[in-house]
């Protein structure tokens, strides 16, 4: 740099995690120098991680997609908006409605998957839309949010249980949080984990080395209904099915579960005893290490043990990216719709078919998307603001379901290698360049508006309302 340069400082929401912190870019002229942190909402302290300090430099990155690409013999070539909208209809309509699949981000805002889950039951007439982030996994995390603890009640438990997370690392800012607690006020922080070394066994007061949590949940549940250590008028007043889910459990072998959990039956029984009488006790868990039944089974935890809904007690559930929970709210599955209404109400689907001016829109029938994809029923794929290759465990199993389809568009920052398969390609804007919400994953809402001008022309809004308007939506 020949010298001092002169930044001003924009402020937005950090897109990495789902904790959702204020940030400041420091920018010249678009051109983003540096990232700090701001006074805001979550971050009330102007804490941030290494992500926002350190991973500011996608926003300079000149291999950036500006125009829309379709692949002509092999090759991308440039072509106009018109086109690329022309060129979409044509290809929905080519096929039978359910043969299209559309699939929306989890970094996308609010407003970005509302349009997308538009387009696909207005336009497309299909509920086949959903998210490769929750794919075929999706339900067990439907309803985690729900009641649970602040993170602002961290400072007030009288014990914090990790499982499955190594805080520090994947949501540092809550993890920072926690440290408080433990270091300033002595607060005891146990974790369970199925990783014998990470990075939080120097950090807590207690470690428990799992093989399954599954299990281990299971365990610990089926230990304190088989004592009667449950709180039954918790679960009278306000707990529907609990006899069904007890009488159930209890036909499962103890002795199964706690061989395979990996730990003694003492230690179940020392951690179900410590935890339900546990005046003010928060469990934060992470939905990268935990599976979708074992959060279920967290839940019934904190049911069984009257945790939920109370201050500073309760789950606290991390989930992945910044908008995780927007998938669920926006309508971004194949089975629910805004706020997890089910789409086989026909007064919702009514209210739908009047707000958006259009005669009908998809039923409420619905196939399985994960399905639809392994069974190769799906011809037309339009993924917006994913990268399901490049984020695969097992690439190949993706990119064999990917070149099944006929036609595939993808919308991006960037070529990714789910945008090489593609067929054609619409430049994504980056969320400061067009503005809206995201929900993180304690349900609160944050704006930020549009403070760089967008280097794609168009912003990923108005592209999606470019292809409704081809539809006459």
């Amino acid at each position: 740099k020949p010298g001092p340069v002169r930044t001003e400082t924009v402020e937005t929401i950090c897109n990495y995690c789902s904790v959702g912190c204020s940030i400041g870019l420091n920018q010249k002229s678009g051109f983003v120098l540096g990232v700090s942190g701001q006074k805001g909402l979550i971050n009330k302290d102007a804490n941030i991680c290494k992500f926002p300090k350190f991973g500011y430099g996608y926003f300079n990155d000149t291999t950036r997609i500006t125009k829309p690409l379709l692949k002509v013999n092999g090759k991308f070539e440039e072509i106009g908006w018109d086109q690329a909208y022309k060129v979409i209809k044509e290809k929905i309509l080519s096929v039978l409605p359910n043969e299209n699949a559309l699939f929306g981000g989890a970094r996308l805002s609010n407003e970005e998957q509302y349009l997308v889950h538009k387009l696909a039951r207005a336009a497309v007439k299909t509920n086949n839309v959903g998210s490769f982030h929750y794919l075929g996994r999706g339900e067990g995390y439907r309803a985690n949010c729900e009641l649970n603890a602040s993170f602002s009640e961290i400072s007030a438990a009288s014990a914090i249980y990790l499982l499955g997370t190594e805080i520090n690392q994947d949501h540092a800012v809550v993890g920072y949080m926690v440290h408080n607690a433990y270091f300033m006020k002595k607060t005891p922080v146990i974790m369970v984990t199925e990783k014998q070394e990470n990075t939080m066994t120097g950090k807590v007061s207690r470690q428990i080395v799992v093989k399954s949590y599954y299990h281990f949940i299971k365990a610990v549940n089926h230990y304190l209904l088989s004592k009667g250590l449950e709180n039954a008028l918790f679960l009278r007043d306000r707990v529907e099915g609990f006899e069904g889910y007890k009488s159930m459990l209890l036909k499962e072998d103890f002795t199964v579960l706690v061989s395979k959990s990996g730990i003694s039956s003492d230690e179940i029984a020392a951690f179900a005893e410590n935890y339900n009488n546990e005046m003010n006790a928060i469990l934060v868990f992470s939905e990268k290490e935990v599976s979708g039944n074992s959060s279920k089974e967290l839940f019934n935890l904190a049911r069984i043990t009257e945790k939920r809904g109370k201050t500073a007690n309760g789950l606290i559930a991390m989930k992945e990216k910044n908008n995780s929970q927007g998938l669920f709210d926006m309508g971004v599955s194949p089975h629910y719709g805004i706020g997890g209404q089910e789409l086989t109400d026909t007064g919702y689907r009514q209210r739908l078919t009047e707000q958006w001016g259009v005669q009908d829109i998809a039923t409420g029938e619905t196939d399985c998307l994960h399905g639809l994809l392994n069974e190769d029923k799906a011809k037309n794929l339009f993924i917006f603001g994913e990268d399901p290759l490049g984020c695969a465990i097992d690439p190949a199993s993706v990119q064999k379901v990917l070149s099944h389809a006929t036609f595939t568009v993808v919308q991006d920052y960037f070529i990714t290698d789910t945008a090489r398969l593609a067929d054609l390609v619409l430049p994504a804007s980056f969320p400061v360049e067009s503005g809206g919400t995201y929900t993180n994953s304690g349900k609160v809402i944050q704006g930020f508006e549009q403070c760089l001008d967008s280097k794609t022309g168009k912003t990923s809004l108005q592209q999606l309302a470019g292809i409704l308007n081809e539809f006459g939506i």
